[in-house]
């Protein structure tokens, strides 16, 4: 799912690269348990990643499937490695993870989401796994071996019994990193936001090879970070609207419970708009509404703006009365109608943004139409003490102002 708001955008980037970071504070209990709990410690990654699979999957976030899948896979390899077996080449291992795990990242992020269970899914799920399979057979670590002893020295140069790294991975690691950043912040993607820390999580573990319960925090850590960013966007699902950005009728419920008797309801309809969409179609109606919500989320005087559904909106005032809050509202009115929209052609775009720049150069002046909204403002009284008896007067004065002309504030 995109997300609108700029402010939800960084937390799907920060809030997993927090928990990665808590995760790592939790070492030095981790070091105390491992001396008595140390082979139980060793599946509390896999544990971690089949409850982020799975809350993934029952919100629809098959992204997040695809991701943890990857980190399980390289944890499973990085496991071997740590322990050291002689007939594995770790340094081959080595090697060979940072390769595979970087593609597999680099694949997940610019691949189309997919349904797992579906065949483009399995098939995705099956482009994934044999690498890593491959990876662990006998004749992959002879190989591996061999080429170790055949690259150039200069490459391990800054690796020592503590810090197992090189400019080569660094460099394809940040590579992987980059992309994910920019996949974040052109589709707005929670997934790719998740990514990241994931990557960065996966590099690090890979780095203090020699400290398994560093690692060990990191996997986990990036597990439970993918799992805290599934929690958010199911939490965007719930309480955003996600035409416009702004809260939904929903978080306007939830709302209404913390108000207390001191507050100011404004219903707001945009006036015409069947019309309007039916002269210009859907996604110009759409445009309109995303216009519209972002000027009235500008609102002064401590409002609160929701889309109830359709065309229909609510602004909310708490600690307010009618009277100090008219004018913040008649400012929202006034903005929103001294300001037209400009009105683009959907029909008329090319599918080549080549050709569009052209038209674009050459094509007349887009038209622009003037949008207004009514508004009836209502506040609690002797007979209308709850905030859905409010809501339901605020309606009631919405009717009225659309009957003496629309364009209005009426209280």
């Amino acid at each position: 799912m995109n997300i609108r708001s700029a402010k939800h955008q960084w937390l799907t980037l920060l809030l997993p690269t927090f928990v990665v970071v808590c995760m790592l504070f939790a070492i030095d209990y981790l070091s105390q348990a491992s001396l008595i709990f140390r082979a139980q410690l060793q599946i509390v990654p896999y544990f971690a990643a089949f409850m982020t699979m799975v809350l993934a999957t029952q919100f629809h976030q098959y992204r997040f499937v695809f991701l943890t899948l990857v980190l399980t896979l390289s944890y499973a390899v990085f496991s071997q490695i740590f322990r050291g077996d002689a007939a594995l080449s770790p340094l081959g291992l080595y090697w060979g993870l940072s390769v595979v795990s970087c593609l597999a990242f680099l694949y997940v992020i610019l691949m189309r989401e997919t349904y797992p269970w579906q065949l483009s899914g399995i098939l995705q799920i099956t482009l994934i796994i044999l690498p890593f399979l491959v990876l662990l057979q006998p004749q992959t670590t002879r190989f591996l071996r061999t080429l170790v002893t055949e690259l150039p020295d200069s490459l391990f140069d800054s690796m020592s019994s503590t810090m197992w790294t090189s400019p080569l991975t660094a460099t394809m690691f940040a590579l992987v990193i980059f992309l994910a950043i920019r996949a974040w912040w052109a589709n707005k993607d929670a997934s790719s936001g998740g990514a990241v820390p994931a990557i960065v999580a996966c590099f690090a573990a890979m780095t203090w090879l020699s400290e398994p319960l560093i690692g060990l925090a990191l996997f986990v850590g990036a597990s439970v970070a993918l799992m805290a960013n599934i929690f958010l966007q199911a939490w965007v699902y719930a309480y955003r609207d996600e035409l416009t950005g702004i809260p939904s009728r929903r978080a306007f419920q939830q709302y209404c419970h913390r108000l207390n008797r001191r507050y100011v309801i404004a219903m707001i309809d945009i006036d015409h708009f069947k019309g309007f969409n039916d002269t210009y179609g859907h996604d110009v109606g759409d445009d309109v509404l995303r216009v519209v919500a972002s000027r009235m989320s500008r609102v002064k005087g401590g409002g609160k703006v929701f889309r109830l559904g359709g065309e229909e909106f609510a602004m909310v005032f708490p600690r307010k009365s009618v009277e100090k809050s008219l004018p913040y509202i008649e400012q929202v009115r006034k903005q929103i109608a001294s300001n037209p929209i400009t009105i683009r052609n959907f029909a008329a775009r090319p599918e080549k943004d080549r050709h569009g720049k052209v038209q674009r150069g050459s094509a007349a002046k887009p038209k622009q139409v003037r949008i207004t909204v009514s508004i009836g403002v209502a506040e609690p009284n002797n007979l209308n003490r709850r905030p859905k008896a409010v809501l339901r007067l605020a309606d009631q004065l919405l009717y009225r102002a659309k009957e003496q002309g629309r364009n209005q504030v009426v209280h």
